[in-house]
């Protein structure tokens, strides 16, 4: 239980680390929906088979592990991580919202790609922000309550994405799109505005 005091005290304290966790986890919760929602979003809007599913899964993978590569070759030529970070997340969840819209797989997998490069960038330009600013002797209880409210937050956002397609389809909020499209935006536009939100907190 100190421990656990210990590492709330030490994010309340640290606005840079703050940041980067609020950011990691509000981000993840944004592209949770892409877990939930990616397959029904294939099949009943783009009215593809699982091989378009897989060909947006895959470009979106191939973007993560691009943008990982990259910004860990470069790491040492960027002063300022944060801002890095920052403008990953804001890439990250402008092309998820800009996937929503899209009305192909082709459109769909080439904005998820962009979405894996923000994707890859920022979670190593995050991990690698906390292991710079963290003292040794914290490090551990902070990177604890980032996993654990990445995983919570992850959890709600899969456990809400498909009752608000529901309620969408019922009510008729979404009767000039479809619900999956409409929730995919959503969670897009969520990781986009936590990503402006962290650029304006470093002006």
């Amino acid at each position: 239980l100190r421990s656990i005091v210990d590492g709330i005290k030490y994010f309340w304290k640290d606005k840079s680390v703050r940041r980067v966790i609020v950011g990691m986890t509000t981000a993840l919760f944004g592209g949770g929906t892409v877990i939930v929602i990616g397959k029904p979003f294939v099949e009943d809007v783009l009215f593809a088979d699982e091989t378009g599913f897989f060909g947006i899964v895959t470009a979106l993978g191939i973007g993560a592990v691009i943008g990982i590569a990259g910004v860990s070759a470069y790491s040492a030529r960027l002063p300022r991580r944060d801002v890095v970070f920052a403008v990953s997340v804001t890439v990250t969840g402008g092309s998820l919202s800009l996937a929503a819209m899209a009305n192909t797989v082709a459109g769909a997998a080439a904005w998820l790609f962009l979405m894996g490069l923000g994707a890859g960038a920022a979670y190593v330009m995050g991990l690698t922000h906390l292991h710079e600013h963290v003292e040794d002797t914290m490090r551990g209880r902070v990177f604890a309550m980032l996993f654990g409210l990445m995983r919570v937050g992850l959890f709600i956002s899969m456990a809400l994405a498909v009752p608000l397609v529901e309620a969408m389809g019922r009510t008729g909020i979404a009767g000039l799109n479809d619900p999956n499209r409409m929730v995919l935006f959503i969670g897009g536009s969520v990781m986009l505005l936590s990503g402006l939100g962290l650029l304006w907190s470093l002006r």
